[in-house]
Order: structure tokens, then sequence, then C-alpha cells
């Protein structure tokens, strides 16, 4: 988990839950007000009283349930991202057919939960829409696998380095940590970066992140995956250091 390195550097995570079941409800949010670097905000039985809350509190991420009285959870996301934009996301639902968690990353969800998660999961999904901007859950990979289209992914051509490098950012990486990856320059992975974007038609990390998935530039990975990645190319770069030191002896 993610919890403790973020706590080093970060404020309290300010957490809504939105959920009908008065059971479901309070088992979430006695769980959740245990967890350090997480500060339980509101708790609401549905859309409208969320919506209400928010004049009175600040929140950073919403843990929104979909089927719901008075205000469902696709009305509440429409809303939110219409009007607070700065708040992630993330859908916790029963249902989690493929065309569901698609049509949720449309609208601007930032993750997608199944009920049955472990509160490990939804800890993590929590600190990752906050600190990456999107949480790439199980089920949001195994969407974006059988339901990439393609068709649009044809419309915006990468060369073999901007995929690299869109990869590297979807990972979660820094532009110093990508150039050291890809042996180049901060300026040229920025500028690298930027071009992406433009392409993609986006203005922010967060909105690459998305579009990259839901176009099938970047299937999700585990931090665990992520790291594994990293320490063989690290094993790499320096089987061939020792190669060449070799060759020069």
């Amino acid at each position: 988990m993610m919890t403790k390195e973020l706590l080093k550097t970060s404020n309290q995570i300010r957490l809504a839950i939105v959920e009908d079941h008065p059971v479901v409800l309070s088992g979430l949010a006695t769980h959740l007000k245990r967890e350090a670097g997480i500060k339980v905000m509101i708790e609401a039985t549905d859309g409208l009283e969320l919506l209400n809350s928010l004049q009175q509190h600040k929140i950073d991420v919403v843990l929104l349930d979909l089927e719901m009285p008075r205000m469902n959870g696709i009305q509440t996301l429409n809303q939110l991202c219409r009007d607070y934009s700065h708040i992630g996301v993330i859908i916790f639902s029963i249902h989690e057919d493929e065309e569901t968690v698609i049509e949720l990353l449309k609208l601007g969800a930032k993750g997608f939960l199944n009920k049955g998660s472990s509160f490990d999961e939804i800890i993590d999904a929590i600190f990752n829409v906050k600190f990456k901007g999107f949480h790439s859950s199980e089920i949001v990979a195994k969407a974006i696998k059988k339901l990439g289209t393609y068709k649009q992914k044809e419309a915006v051509v990468l060369d073999e380095r901007e995929t690299k490098i869109l990869e590297l950012i979807c990972d979660g990486l820094l532009s110093s940590e990508i150039a050291q990856r890809i042996a180049c320059s901060k300026k040229l992975v920025d500028l690298i970066r930027s071009r992406i974007m433009k392409k993609m038609g986006v203005s922010t990390i967060a909105s690459l992140v998305r579009k990259s998935i839901y176009l099938g530039y970047y299937i999700p990975k585990s931090d665990d995956q992520i790291l594994m990645e990293k320490q063989m190319e690290e094993d790499q770069r320096e089987i061939r250091r020792q190669n060449r030191l070799r060759k020069n002896d």
C-alpha cells in the first residue's frame, strides 16, 4: 500500500462517502476513520445530500454508490464533474460489466471499485485518486483490455519514444525519473509530454492518463508491477555497463 509513504509529505485526504445502505455506509465510515491520512468529512445517503453538504465542507475524494434514491450515482457524477472538477470520484458498485465501467470513465470517474473490494484496495484507491489522479483497479484493466477502442486509437499517432514516455507518465513517474529511465534530458521529456498532450487534446496529466486508458494506449498496472519493471530495466542497464567495461579491459 502507498499510505505510509504518502503521509510523510501530505495532509489528510478529505473524504465523502455516498451510500444509501445505512449498514454499508456506517461500516465504511467507521473503518476509514481509523486510517491515518484520511478524514471522513461527509457521510451521505444520496447525491442530493452530498451536494448540499459540499456547501459546508471541502472534499478531495468521493466514494460514490451508483444506485441511490432521489439522485443516483450517474447524476451525481455528472454534477460533480461540472461544478466540482477538482474532486476525484471513485465509483463503488456491485455492477462491474465492462460497458458500464467504460462509460463511467468517459463521464469523468477516476476509479471504479466493486463492493466486494477489500478495505486495503479501497484505501489504495483513495490515495491513488488523490495523489495520482486515478486508480487502476483490476476491473478497469479488464474492461480496457476487452473493449479497447482501436478505431479511436488510430486517430492519435504516437512514435515509439512518445509511446514509451506516455507509458511512464501513466505509471506515475516524474519527468526527471523518465529522463533517467530513457537516457535523455528532463527538458526533452517535458517537450515530448507537451506534444503528446496536444495530440491527445488534453490539458492535465489526469486527463492524459484517463484518455490513454480509454484509447487503449495504457493498460493499468499494480504498484508491484511498476516497481518490477523498473528493477528489470535497472538490471539490464547494469549488465550493459558491465559488458562495456569488460570490452574496454
